[in-house]
């Protein structure tokens, strides 16, 4: 039990197979110009991105993708960009 005498969970441990393996394309469309708009809060630049035709679906090769990166920064214009412009998810 916790400190309110509610009965506590166990979390089941998370197993590498309920990960996705990322692809190299994914990996090779994680550039720098796009890391850093996304770093800088540029949506300008990642909507130039996204309108020359390259995928922001893209990660690192530990499935860190931009989409991860603006949420630990806390940034909610370039999170509501990437959901509800340019596909990500």
């Amino acid at each position: 039990e916790d400190e309110h005498d509610q009965p506590t969970k166990l979390m089941q441990p998370l197993h590498a197979d309920e990960f996705l393996v990322p692809t190299q394309e994914q990996i090779a469309a994680y550039s720098n110009d796009a890391i850093a708009a996304v770093r800088t809060s540029n949506v300008d630049a990642l909507r130039e991105i996204y309108n020359s035709g390259r995928t922001l679906r893209c990660c690192n090769r530990f499935g860190e993708s931009l989409l991860h990166v603006a949420c630990r920064r806390s940034n909610a214009d370039v999170v509501s960009f990437l959901l509800n412009e340019a596909d990500v998810s």
